[in-house]
């Protein structure tokens, strides 16, 4: 549609109850594929529900249509109705993004982060009823804490479906300056977390006969990146590593493991000077940096049913800076 002003508000407006109407329809869907509503005389209508069907499928359309373009990328394509998934780091940017993606998609999520109030937000702001949206305090360096979310999403939910490694932490250290803390820190947040999380969750997505769990890793990890440094790029090619590894352990079982390598990210232009986006921009082939709803995007394909024959790959996001 043709932006106009006075269109500014009904675009937030469905941009802000996109996913509410989304699970709404979903919910009514899913009840009529099963079953036909009683008419007023007490028989069964089959007429009505089809009428129901076809008002919902409009209703979906129509927000669909009218939604702001960033919203209309991040738009759900696979249905993961039924489904439970766990994000790391989902207090705020990409985390935040492929919570609110899997929500949007009939998904149930567990809003994980190190900062519970963050995490909580956003879990508020997907279901504040809670039904379909749960926060948990996960500090990714302690295995502990994986063994505690994946009980309490069992205990609330049944089991878990899907796990999003998304966490992660960089520091922009020269190399001679990184201390010995500092260096175990960093690989405790990007790699070490994806070890014990593969850990925990494969055995018991093993023992339900299938799963998902996709790693988010970095370019930095395969070519050392635009501004990372030697921690965090060694770091980061260690998960990418383990994915395989993992892959390679599961393949057979129904559980897949992959990961999802992005160049550089738009969430972090806060964290940058002018001249440094200006300087990246520039080296990066398409012009600009990865959106967070494309690696959302990114993750549902890796996630869906249609996303079954992935094993072990690394989805490349970096806009042409890597070509293999």
């Amino acid at each position: 549609m043709i932006y106009e002003p006075k269109n500014h508000f009904r675009l937030g407006v469905l941009a802000g109850i996109s996913d509410h109407v989304d699970q709404f329809l979903t919910q009514i869907e899913k009840y009529l594929d099963q079953s036909v509503l009683p008419c007023c005389s007490g028989s069964r209508s089959p007429c009505l529900t089809l009428d129901l069907q076809h008002a919902a499928a409009g209703i979906r359309t129509h927000t669909q249509l009218h939604m702001p373009q960033q919203e209309k990328r991040a738009a759900a394509h696979f249905d993961f109705t039924g489904q439970n998934v766990l994000v790391t780091g989902a207090g705020r940017g990409v985390g935040e993004e492929i919570a609110r993606m899997f929500h949007r998609s009939g998904a149930r999520v567990a809003v994980s982060d190190v900062a519970v109030e963050w995490a909580t937000q956003v879990a508020n702001a997907l279901d504040a009823s809670g039904v379909t949206a749960m926060p948990l305090a996960l500090d990714v360096r302690r295995k502990e804490d994986f063994e505690n979310a994946r009980d309490r999403i069992a205990q609330i939910w049944g089991r878990t479906d899907i796990v999003i490694n998304n966490a992660g932490y960089a520091k922009r250290t020269p190399t001679q300056e990184i201390t010995p803390d500092e260096f175990d820190d960093i690989v405790a947040i990007n790699m070490r977390s994806v070890f014990f999380s593969c850990q925990v969750f494969s055995e018991h997505m093993r023992a339900n006969g299938q799963g998902r769990i996709i790693n988010v890793t970095s370019l930095a990890g395969q070519n050392g990146g635009t501004v990372a440094s030697a921690h965090y790029a060694a770091a980061k090619a260690g998960a990418t590593m383990l994915s395989k590894y993992f892959a390679q352990q599961l393949a057979g079982t129904g559980v897949s493991v992959n990961a999802i390598s992005p160049g550089p990210i738009a969430t972090a232009k806060g964290r940058l000077s002018d001249d440094q986006i200006a300087r990246i921009e520039k080296m990066v082939p398409v012009g600009r940096f990865c959106e967070a709803s494309e690696i959302a995007a990114a993750a549902a394909l890796l996630a869906s049913d249609q996303g079954g024959f992935f094993m072990g790959a690394t989805l490349d996001l970096n806009g042409g800076l890597l070509m293999r």
